[in-house]
């Protein structure tokens, strides 16, 4: 008994190796299309964006009078002069209030072997300002645009309820108009526009902490599985509809060095899933050999360190044809071919091994356990373990039951 469990683990060691080779490749190969197709997504859809509010800048020329003493050349004497000089005095005005709506709308795109998590954003943004100086000034708006190679449809931009002249300069949108004293102007911005993975906005373009007064943003999604980024704001109030949610911030005065952010819903990518599933397989198989193991003894019929080589390689049959499969079919359907095959394969063996019944119960049991349960439960992130041990748990008490029947175990154990 000893040398057959020493020749079956020879075969599991050999096999393991295999699938480390295995979900290397795959990861790898996984690793280098992301770099390249991430990039590709980005010309085509978008790369994640963030929106900032805008800056405005004033500035307004006086005139002085300068006093200087000068000598007059044919007397001598020391007189004061006076004249007019030009000075241009500059600042910042602040936004009195901000009233944003972003509607975000989830597509998600597949290319080789990940899945990108795309999606088209409505924005409008509300914001109002005045002219805090004595005189009247000018004033320039800099919108900065949230991604400089992105592609803007319906763009608006208009000033107290007209379209407004604008230019483009250095990935913003700039605006100057002339205020008088004490008179407000309000922008209205809006533009419909293409991201992945995450969409933020954040409160100030010029600092990490900024301050906000009189602030609301109002998002809605078509996605229900909402998360937030690190480091960004909950929403004050979350209302479900429409498929999605409501989500609003709203803010009366406000000091954040954060922001306000949505991060896309993902799809299990079939890549890193493969690789994962792989890496993984080594315990399917330990678990399984154990059983068949356990059983065949019992019965009085072990199987010998070639048997035990044709099914670890129907085990490792799973894993090549599924790696391969995710490229070109659904991630579900693909699991359950590859494992249809497995099973097929580990059945159609023992059958003429151990006959009949033996393979479609005993075998085919534990292969479903083992292999197909226990790779399915990757599905379940967080689960995986749980199930795991669970089935675990499971095993060794049917094990300790059959072999505690079992007249050929208590026969060993009295020797």
């Amino acid at each position: 008994m000893v040398k057959r469990f020493m020749a079956m683990l020879a075969v599991w060691l050999c096999v393991a190796a295999a699938w480390m080779v295995l979900g290397g490749t795959v990861w790898v190969r996984t690793q280098e299309t992301d770099s390249v197709l991430r990039g590709k997504v980005g010309k085509l859809w978008g790369n994640p964006q963030t929106q900032s509010p805008p800056a405005v800048t004033w500035r307004r020329t006086v005139v002085e009078l300068e006093e200087s003493r000068q000598k007059d050349a044919q007397t001598g004497a020391v007189v004061t002069v006076t004249k007019p000089v030009r000075r241009e005095l500059c600042g910042t005005a602040a936004l009195e209030s901000s009233r944003v709506a972003a509607d975000l709308e989830l597509d998600q795109r597949r290319k080789g072997l990940l899945w990108y998590a795309t999606y088209t954003v409505d924005f409008e943004g509300t914001y109002a300002f005045r002219n805090a100086e004595p005189a009247p000034a000018e004033h320039t708006v800099r919108f900065p645009l949230p991604d400089r190679d992105g592609i803007y449809d319906a763009f608006a931009f208009e000033v107290d309820g007209q379209e407004a002249p604008v230019k483009v300069s250095d990935g913003a949108v700039l605006c100057t108009l002339t205020l008088a004293s004490g008179e407000e102007a309000q922008v209205r911005i809006a533009y419909r526009s293409f991201g992945q993975d995450r969409w933020m906005y954040k409160f100030d373009t010029s600092s990490e902490s900024g301050s906000v007064r009189d602030f609301s943003l109002a998002l809605t999604t078509d996605f229900t599985e909402v998360d937030f980024p690190d480091g960004s704001l909950s929403p004050t109030v979350k209302t479900p509809g429409g498929g999605g949610w409501r989500l609003e911030w709203a803010y009366d005065n406000l000091m954040a060095g954060t922001g306000i952010g949505v991060a896309m819903p993902r799809r299990t990518n079939p890549g890193p899933f493969a690789a994962r599933i792989t890496f993984f397989a080594p315990v399917c198989l330990l678990f399984f050999f154990f059983v068949l193991f356990i059983f065949t003894h019992v019965r009085g019929t072990p199987l010998s360190a070639e048997h035990h080589f044709f099914l670890g390689c129907a085990f490792f049959a799973f894993h090549l044809l599924f790696t391969y499969l995710v490229d070109h079919l659904d991630l579900h359907l693909a699991f359950f071919i590859a494992a249809a095959v497995s099973v097929f394969l580990v059945v159609t063996y023992l059958r003429l091994v151990l006959g009949t019944r033996f393979a479609f119960r005993e075998a085919a049991g534990a292969q479903i356990v083992y292999l197909v349960l226990f790779s399915y439960s990757h599905f379940y992130e967080g689960y995986t373990g749980l199930i795991v041990t669970v089935g675990a748990i499971l095993t060794l008490f049917i094990v300790m039951q059959v072999t505690a029947r079992s007249r050929a175990f208590r026969q060993a154990a009295h020797a």
